[in-house]
């Protein structure tokens, strides 16, 4: 399934944050599910589209793949 959100937070030291999907659910996700992006170059704000399963279990859905639609303006 493929939804589009923002990007919430960036922890940088770990290489992941998390996506604020447009119906307000919160998605993790790792810099290694990023397809086409520059994760040192990702912000805040930045739009994007992303897939995700929701079968992963009880803990916070998991972005599967994201791409970015729009950036952030800065």
């Amino acid at each position: 399934m493929k939804l589009r959100g923002m990007i919430k937070t960036i922890e940088a030291d770990r290489g992941n944050g998390f996506i604020q999907a447009e119906d307000g659910r919160k998605f993790f996700f790792h810099r290694s599910h990023l397809e086409g992006l520059d994760f040192g170059k990702l912000c805040p704000g930045d739009e994007v589209e992303f897939e995700f399963d929701e079968f992963r279990g009880p803990t916070t859905p998991k972005a599967l793949v994201a791409t970015l639609v729009r950036a952030a303006s800065h």
